[in-house]
């Protein structure tokens, strides 16, 4: 697993020695910033490139989604990881970049966010574990506890049979199959 674009184009990550996350894979990854890029990011964000944009990664992982957007410029991310396993894994994977001031790392549980004082995001990456319902309940805290800037675009990686419920307030873009995944492309409309 590598970063595929950006300053840290080519650089390795750790991956974890066991199987408690599946990260997204590399070309996955790659088909998603492409998207984003020429799809997304100008046509709701209004902006063609990724300076402007605050991420927030729940269900870090390894930290692979965020580190990517991370290299290619985005002015912050946030992390969010519950497993200490895990934990380890991103904070060893952060350690490969030399400027990682505007990243910051928290061991919390996505499904219990609540109020928070970084400001609101416009990027959202979210990769729960598979089929355990934890999207719609991420969604609704981050929607009550006012974390979405007024346009958000929120990506949610899920395995492709798995149904996602999104509440009325997210529009479903696409949706695009990647082997056994699937990507689905959203937006905020608050």
């Amino acid at each position: 697993m590598r970063i595929i674009g950006g300053n840290n184009r080519g650089k390795k990550l750790y991956t974890p020695e066991n199987e408690t996350i599946r990260p997204t894979t590399d070309r996955t990854r790659e088909a998603v910033f492409n998207s984003l890029v020429h799809n997304y990011l100008a046509k709701y964000l209004n902006t063609n490139n990724f300076l402007d944009i605050k991420l927030f990664d729940c269900f870090a992982g390894t930290g692979a989604f965020g580190l990517e957007a991370y290299s290619r410029g985005v002015k912050e991310v946030l992390f969010y990881e519950k497993n200490p396993a895990n934990m380890r894994v991103l904070k060893r994977n952060i350690d490969l970049f030399n400027d990682h001031s505007n990243i910051t790392i928290e061991n919390k549980d996505a499904t219990e966010i609540g109020s928070h004082h970084m400001g609101k995001y416009n990027l959202i990456f979210l990769d729960p574990p598979y089929y355990q319902g934890l999207v719609e309940p991420v969604l609704d805290r981050l929607h009550k506890f006012n974390w979405l800037e007024e346009k958000t675009l929120i990506i949610i990686e899920k395995e492709n049979n798995e149904v996602i419920n999104t509440p009325d307030f997210i529009e479903v873009l696409a949706e695009k199959k990647y082997g056994k995944a699937s990507i689905l492309y959203c937006l905020y409309k608050s």
